[in-house]
């Protein structure tokens, strides 16, 4: 029995290694721009005490800029990503699968526990997809 796109993305979705990465929605150099412009006038204003005082004021606002607008990778395959993205995934997804004679989602249930090789690889695969075809940043 082949497995369908939604089913299979749901798996692959729930396995830990694909929850725990995380996607930045272009807003690391933002923050590094705010972290850096604060402690450049903090060093203007007041000199070395002032570098100290403007760091801790950028670190903060960075903080505050950057909160929540990192996802999770389940969740943008959930919301963002288009059905023909999600049948894109899919399909790079199946044919690895198959090259491991993967061919049922009871048999990667089994498999995937005792192979640490194909879960690297299934996270090559979803790495590959968010970064290249939907144009995120993964971190881990």
């Amino acid at each position: 029995m082949a497995m369908a796109t939604q089913d299979l993305l749901e798996a692959i979705s729930d396995l830990t290694t694909i929850r725990e990465m995380k996607v930045a929605l272009n807003v690391s150099t933002q923050c590094a721009f705010i972290a850096g412009a604060t402690t450049f006038l903090g060093g203007l204003v007041g000199g070395p005490a002032g570098i100290f005082a403007g760091g801790l004021l950028g670190t903060f606002m960075s903080g505050y800029h950057a909160n929540g607008k990192f996802k999770s990778v389940p969740e943008i395959l959930a919301t963002e990503a288009t059905p023909a993205q999600k049948e894109k995934l899919a399909e790079a997804l199946k044919q690895l699968l198959t090259k491991e004679n993967i061919f049922t989602l009871v048999q990667l249930a089994v498999t995937i526990q005792s192979n640490r090789a194909l879960l690297d690889a299934i996270q090559n695969v979803v790495r590959q997809f968010i970064t290249g075809d939907m144009g995120y940043k993964c971190i881990f």
